[in-house]
């Protein structure tokens, strides 16, 4: 199959609408996830593998090997072509966004760089929580199940007596836990902050840099990261904050992973910023 094509469109692109319809069909998209999972089978082990009569996947495989998608090796085995391995690996990220379509009908990636929307197969291992009452517990649970430090990307301060408690526990009982906090430059902070923050002497964690603040001028993508958990949140489409309202939840590895590596490339543009001068500031 020749992959090469001029065209700039790459929605007209002639390749693209054969790799689609190739893999559209069941049964040839059941041999080749077959292939990427297991490597190398004979056609026998094939039919086994997809509980299929041979006769029945014998044309699908002479279908797949004529326009390069598989190959047969010196053995008699049938295995992916190089190049169909790295279109496989794509799947995840189509599986991710069809997987939460209600959602990303609703949502947009903000201004996330270009190199973790790459990467966005990573947070296919999650799950959606809505609703203010759901996402706040979800978020004390990831505070009390913590033992290292919480990093935040927010607009919003949820500064609430439960919150603070787990965090003010945390930072006393272990003096290497360490909450680093990524703010916008003009927060969305609840009128009884200054109220509720009193009961709290939080600046002797600031002095022995526990607590860590910065910011950016807009806050589009919010985060929430724990050495165990993380909570994403995306702005709704044409809205220039991230929406607090319905948050993606994992523990998986590759979510913690994309999720740390987006808070350090974030955290190192980020100048210094310190929220309780900010709040005197207001009329609160």
């Amino acid at each position: 199959m020749n992959y090469n094509n001029n065209n700039n469109n790459l929605f007209y692109s002639e390749s693209l609408k054969n790799i689609f319809f190739i893999f559209g069909n069941e049964y040839r998209l059941k041999i080749i996830d077959a292939l990427f999972n297991k490597k190398r089978l004979t056609m026998t082990k094939l039919a086994v593998e997809l509980g299929a009569e041979l006769s029945t996947i014998q044309n699908y495989v002479e279908y797949l090997l004529q326009n390069e998608i598989i190959e047969k090796d010196q053995k008699g085995n049938y295995k992916l072509t190089s190049l169909t391995e790295l279109l496989v690996m794509q799947i995840p990220s189509f599986t991710f966004l069809i997987n939460n379509q209600e959602y990303f009908k609703e949502h947009d990636f903000g201004d996330l760089p270009i190199h973790f929307i790459n990467r966005i197969s990573d947070l296919c291992n999650s799950s959606i929580i809505r609703g203010y009452p759901l996402i706040h517990e979800k978020i004390c649970d990831i505070y009390e199940n913590c033992t290292e430090y919480i990093f935040n990307i927010i607009h919003e301060v949820d500064y609430s007596k439960d919150i603070l408690d787990v965090l003010e526990s945390k930072l006393k009982k272990h003096d290497k836990f360490v909450t680093k906090t990524i703010f916008s430059q003009y927060p969305v902070i609840p009128k009884k902050y200054e109220k509720i923050i009193k009961n709290y002497n939080f600046s002797i964690f600031k002095l022995n840099n526990q607590i860590q603040q910065k910011s950016i001028e807009k806050v589009k993508v919010s985060l929430i990261l724990t050495d165990k958990e993380s909570i994403l949140m995306f702005p709704r489409l044409e809205k220039f904050t991230a929406d607090t309202t319905a948050i993606l939840y994992s523990n998986d590895k590759n979510f913690h992973k994309w999720s740390l590596d987006y808070f350090i490339e974030t955290w190192n543009i980020a100048r210094n910023f310190d929220l309780n001068i900010y709040v005197k500031s207001l009329d609160v």
